[in-house]
């Protein structure tokens, strides 16, 4: 009522209260013709509008009320003369209109990806104007306004600038800018600015030493140094991110080692590692009690994983891809909640990990195993496999020149749904017993000719099986 007054008048009525509101609104359109627009009304509550309806008798005749809304219940409720249905807005006419506020230009042909994904969001607008007009005008304000793609010391300026506000930095490859001394100066005296940054983005970037003052930065979360091929050394003052939850390192091919007390940082949960150490030092990433996805990729000098990963409690996959590991540390049992161990491209490792008398009430919760190109594999990690009988469903194998047979035990995994053996030569048949995996729905058998013969001159060992293919 209040703004009814105030559009009939221009007059601010705020101070009005109670009955003063609806005795003032009935004074106002007493012998008066006028026109009421009521925009998008929600109210489904009839006696609400009959008491505003005695309220807006006092006009003359000819006064009209025109009413918009998205509830066919308001209408019931209000309706006493003709009502029209509007239908919305095609996509189209949706995308159309889109584009007008979300461009300058009215086209976007400079931003491909951004119509593709307006699209989208024009979907699910449902042909409604308004929310099409907003999302694009949104978008426009980000787009035009707003993380401007600026080069060179223009870029560094502005977040310089606004250094206590920046809560996420992405580089693009030094390349880009064609002045790499423009990320150097960011990196050795201007980082420490940024005392709330969260997100640190210098994946592709050459560096040889991050300094001292990235400790600093007490709230980073996510930090990627991934593929910076002249990185030597972290300095220990990254560990003091007790903050961190993302650490990346992977293909820093030149990193020495990793820091000495990378116990500290307490929130990692994803770490991915490049380094030319031997050994991982004790007291370090074995104990990172929240980390959950753990990558070794590429550590060509790597013969061995820290003894102590009994700290690991967290950790859901372990991947080791293209390392000189020899073998898995006995303490890989007590990761209860490792779902997913992944090896490739390691040539030299031996899983011969068999269940002792003491390991037999040992459960462990692995659901997916992958092993690829590993030349040395004759065995598989009993340990760790028939530990998890109750919840491993995916077993994959793949290019292991010199397995040649399946142990007995592998009857033992009853819940097991996929097995795929892949270019295993000299493989030559399934173990006695698999009759008994009554949860196995695919068996894919491809480029192991020999395994492909015995399972065709006894098929009734696979009977059970609803899906076998031989590729």
């Amino acid at each position: 009522m209040k703004k009814f007054i105030n559009s009939a008048t221009g007059e601010d009525r705020c101070m009005l209260k109670g009955d003063e509101i609806p005795k003032h609104l009935q004074e106002i359109l007493t012998d008066k013709k006028f026109l009421l627009v009521m925009d998008d009304v929600r109210n489904e509550k009839p006696q609400k509008w009959m008491d505003l309806r005695k309220l807006l008798l006092n006009g003359v005749n000819g006064s009209k009320i025109i009413v918009s809304t998205r509830s066919n219940r308001v209408v019931e409720i209000m309706s006493t003369g003709p009502f029209h249905f509007l239908q919305g807005l095609s996509i189209e006419e949706s995308v159309l209109l889109f584009k007008k506020y979300a461009f300058k230009d009215g086209e976007g042909k400079d931003f491909p990806r951004l119509i593709e994904i307006g699209k989208e969001i024009v979907r699910k607008c449902k042909g409604v104007p308004l929310a099409v007009r907003s999302l694009g005008s949104l978008l426009y304000a980000n787009t035009y306004e707003c993380d401007t793609e600026l080069c060179g010391q223009e870029f560094l300026k502005l977040i310089v600038d606004n250094s206590r506000s920046v809560r996420s930095i992405v580089f693009p490859a030094a390349k880009k800018y064609g002045d790499e001394s423009i990320v150097g100066s960011f990196i050795g005296k201007d980082i420490s600015k940024f005392k709330y940054l969260r997100l640190l983005h210098l994946c592709d970037i050459l560096f040889e030493v991050l300094l001292d003052s990235i400790g600093t930065l007490r709230h980073l979360r996510y930090i990627d140094l991934a593929r910076n091929y002249s990185l030597k050394k972290l300095p220990k003052s990254i560990c003091e991110l007790q903050n961190l939850q993302m650490l990346r390192l992977g293909a820093c091919s030149r990193l020495k080692k990793l820091p000495n007390n990378m116990r500290k940082m307490i929130c990692l949960r994803h770490l991915e590692i490049t380094t030319q150490e031997e050994v991982l030092p004790e007291n370090g990433i074995g104990c990172l009690s929240s980390l959950e996805y753990l990558y070794f990729f590429a550590c060509s000098n790597l013969v061995s994983l820290c003894e102590g990963m009994h700290g690991l409690k967290s950790l859901r996959m372990l991947h080791l891809r293209n390392t000189s590991v020899r073998s898995l540390p006995d303490t890989i049992k007590y990761l209860t909640k490792l779902e997913i161990l992944l090896i490739s491209y390691s040539s030299k490792i031996n899983l011969k990990m068999d269940l002792q008398a003491e390991d037999r009430g040992l459960r462990l919760s692995l659901k997916t195993f992958i092993i690829y190109y590993s030349t040395s594999l004759v065995d598989l990690p009993q340990l760790l496999l028939q530990a998890s009988a109750d919840t491993l469903k995916t077993i994959h194998i793949g290019h292991c020149g010199n397995l040649e047979a399946l142990p007995e035990w592998f009857q033992y995994l009853t819940s097991l749904e996929t097995l795929d053996i892949t270019n295993c030569p000299r493989l030559s048949s399934l173990p006695q017993g698999i009759e008994r995996l009554t949860s196995l729905k695919l068996l894919k058998i491809e480029n192991c000719p020999v395994l492909v013969e015995s399972c065709r001159n006894d098929e009734s060992k696979i009977a059970h099986i609803p899906l076998v293919q031989y590729l």
